[in-house]
């Protein structure tokens, strides 16, 4: 299937870019480096899956993200440093973030925004 794109945002230096459907403005696909629009890549389109949380943790004082994302309709996660997960949020304010509260305060620092869930 053959895409058209909007617009593309780097989310981070190195890193991930978001593509904006041309089709479909409310949708947005990521590609990582292995190709330049999302179809070209090693995974294929993934889509953005805004009905699941973005997902900021600090382990062994790492921080470690995720990004929800679909595939033909199947649930996936992509990681993701802080400056992705700042875009986003910054990009996106409804975007629900879930951490625990001093991952939070990290996250709020970077992106000016954070909800914490506590659940």
């Amino acid at each position: 299937m053959s895409h058209k794109w909007n617009k593309s945002t780097r989310l981070e230096k190195g890193g991930h870019r978001i593509f904006q459907s041309r089709v479909q403005p409310d949708k947005w696909a990521i590609a990582d480096n292995s190709g330049y629009y999302p179809e070209d890549t090693e995974d294929g389109v993934l889509w953005l899956d805004f009905t699941r949380p973005l997902r900021v943790a600090v382990e062994a004082q790492v921080l470690k993200a995720s990004i929800p994302v679909t595939k033909r309709g199947e649930e996936y996660t992509t990681p993701a440093g802080a400056d992705a997960i700042a875009t986003l949020a910054t990009m996106f304010p409804s975007w629900r973030i879930e951490a625990s509260e001093i991952t939070a305060r990290l996250v709020a620092a970077l992106a000016g925004r954070v909800e914490v869930d506590r659940g």
